[in-house]
């Protein structure tokens, strides 16, 4: 009876949403990115590829991202990727081979992860800029269905954005909660402030809003609790809210005591309910979420930027995180204890990817700030392989000042892939597995690229001398 009731609570959040094909940042409560798709025996699957946005943008300004991550819906006929980017486009891509299907500009720069939902019985994706607008486009063509501008433009506006939105179920009727931040610079009105915005998915109505704070907002993701639905989004300066989908009542807010960027993440642990938040003081927390008390934390070597990632592995649940120390952590998720860590070969900035085999999350997947892409059991924490995937375009970036995208997993058996957005300014799409079934060594690596730039000093240093050489036999010659 207790085991059929632990089951029951593990599955009851992932039902209110089951017909939404990706409800929420990192698709799930428990993070883990991945999409199992359904057709993987087809012949044209997928297969590597690179996509490159439309521009480049030469400024760096703070928190902007080059590509968010992504989402990703299986449709009848083909698999489709979601994006957005720093060129104000939300890029739709077919995945087998990464040709755009269709392109969106919006006002601003995009800089959270769209999510997927249904509007009367069609697919829609749904996106936040930094122009202050959610926008609800038909997933299959682009077409916008609505928008709804959460802060109205007015002379003194300093800036604001929209973070990650989720999807929830109010009184059967679906809707989207929608993180805002924006700041006023006017000397009268000088203010910063976040809220989170409700609106009714058929309509793009507002059904409620509520203050968060005056610092900058995460992603948003939805929950069940024993008060019904509720939502859990946190804000820069380390307050973790839970807030009911019913009517906006704040049932507790955490204060973690330190900087938070990366989304809230939650799973069924034993029968309770747990978020689990990281934070610039280098600690993971894991919060009750019936009564906001932390139930345990796990300090780390450094901050903690990325969303916590929960696997299931040998009959457990592990929470998957990277830090700035350069290592890749897993603890168990009751107690808090370390299970593994895995120094990589530099800051871990990305949250995990999940590849799911035989109902075990087996293979884990992060980057860092070496530019690669790393793959390693998610059981032990063993390096399977790493691949590069490109430096950032920008020279100079300041650590842990902006959230880059992390990679997602498109689960299609020997042809399964990562998809992953570079801060280089391409996307990606990489094999998993070699044709014959084993994992694949993709190729260049963060040690191939130094080799390279060493063997290219050392040519170019031996060019400059055969002319300056040169030169001098010149001069003598001459004199």
């Amino acid at each position: 009876m207790l085991g059929c009731l632990v089951w029951l609570l593990w599955i009851l959040p992932c039902s209110l949403f089951s017909a939404e094909p990706w409800p929420c940042p990192r698709r799930t409560s428990r993070g883990g990115a991945n999409l199992v798709r359904s057709t993987k025996d087809k012949p044209d699957s997928l297969g590597p590829w690179q996509f490159r946005n439309s521009r480049h943008s030469w400024g760096y300004v703070q928190r902007m991202k080059v590509w968010t991550s992504a989402a990703v819906l299986e449709s009848k006929d083909d698999v489709l990727v979601y994006a957005g980017s720093y060129d104000g486009n939300l890029y739709c891509l077919d995945a087998s081979r990464g040709e755009m299907k269709w392109s969106f500009t919006t006002g601003g720069k995009i800089q959270a992860e769209p999510i997927i939902g249904q509007l009367n019985g069609q697919n829609i994706v749904l996106i936040g800029s930094t122009d202050r607008t959610l926008y609800a486009l038909a997933a299959a063509t682009g077409r916008l269905e609505w928008k709804y501008q959460a802060v109205p433009w007015r002379p003194t506006l300093g800036g604001g954005n929209l973070a990650s939105p989720c999807l929830a179920n109010r009184h059967g009727r679906l809707v989207v909660a929608a993180p805002v931040w924006a700041y006023d610079r006017s000397i009268g009105n000088n203010l910063q402030l976040s809220e989170l915005h409700l609106l009714d998915v058929e309509s793009g109505k507002l059904i409620w809003k509520i203050e968060l704070g005056m610092t900058p907002p995460t992603g948003a993701i939805a929950v069940e609790t024993s008060l019904g639905p509720a939502i859990l989004v946190a804000i820069e300066s380390g307050i973790l809210q839970a807030i009911l989908v019913e009517n906006g009542q704040k049932i507790w807010s955490f204060s973690s005591g330190g900087l938070v960027l990366g989304t809230p993440s939650s799973a069924v642990v034993n029968g309770k309910r747990l978020a689990f938040l990281g934070s610039k003081y280098n600690f993971i927390h894991a919060i009750d979420v019936e009564t906001g008390q932390e139930v345990w934390k796990f300090r780390a070597g450094m901050w903690i930027d990325s969303s916590p990632a929960v696997a299931r592995v040998g009959g457990r649940d592990l929470v998957i995180f990277g830090s700035y120390d350069y290592y890749l952590y897993a603890l168990a998720a009751e107690e808090g204890n370390l299970v593994w860590k895995k120094k990589l070969g530099g800051a871990v900035y990305s949250s995990a990817a999940f590849l799911p085999r035989d109902g075990v999350d087996e293979y884990v997947f992060v980057s860092s700030w070496d530019d690669a892409l790393y793959c390693l059991e998610t059981a032990t924490g063993t390096i399977v392989w790493k691949r590069y995937i490109g430096r950032a375009i920008w020279d100079g970036i300041p650590l842990g000042e902006s959230t880059w995208a992390s990679p997602v997993v498109l689960a299609a058996g020997l042809k399964s892939t990562v998809l992953i957005g570079s801060y280089s300014g391409w996307f990606l799409s990489e094999p998993v597995w070699k044709p014959g079934g084993d994992i694949a060594n993709l190729g260049r690596t963060a040690g191939n690229v130094w080799v390279g730039l060493i063997a290219s000093v050392l040519l170019t240093t031996a060019v400059v001398t055969v002319i300056m050489t040169k030169r001098g036999l010149k001069k003598t010659a001459s004199g």
